[in-house]
């Protein structure tokens, strides 16, 4: 899979590999380094590199792993820098109705409380705004519309 992920993504000029057609799956359409393929990568060239370690894989091969870590882009933020969003082409006040944004925290375990402080905050202020957004996504007269459940769903059928 890692090979895969290296054959796909075309490297910048800094040498951090992009995948340049990918599907964020709260905002779609095509996009570029959604988080959520971000973070699965991660998580899985992660585990990869740790299986190597267990597994006494030669040298090589870990270096390989351990450079496609360092080659993977940082994940999209709001421009301000303080929330992280589905991809670097979404807007930045777009209301997150999926969680796909929060993989780095659970289950990818990237961020957690023994991270540095700012990625912390990142995690907390995206999980903060998206329900701040969600409270205020009613029409101007407060009245906030019922949430289409499966049942509505069928009713309307």
């Amino acid at each position: 899979m890692l090979d895969f992920y290296r054959r796909i993504t075309v490297p910048d000029e800094s040498g951090i590999r992009h995948m340049e057609y990918d599907i964020c799956p709260e905002q779609g359409p095509v996009t570029k380094d959604s988080t959520i393929t971000t973070a699965a990568v991660k998580q899985m060239a992660v585990y990869a590199l740790r299986a190597a370690e267990i597994l006494g894989r030669p040298e090589e091969e870990r270096m390989e792993i351990a450079r496609l870590l360092q080659e993977m882009p940082e994940y999209a933020r709001t421009k301000d820098g303080n929330r992280w969003k589905d991809s670097p082409l979404v807007q930045d006040e777009i209301f997150l109705r999926h969680p796909s944004v929060l993989m780095p925290v659970f289950p990818a375990e990237e961020v957690h409380m023994e991270s540095p402080r700012q990625e912390r905050e990142a995690a907390e202020n995206s999980a903060c705004r998206s329900r701040e957004l969600e409270a205020g996504r009613g029409r101007k007269d407060g009245i906030i519309p019922r949430r289409r459940t499966v049942q509505n769903r069928r009713k309307n059928l």
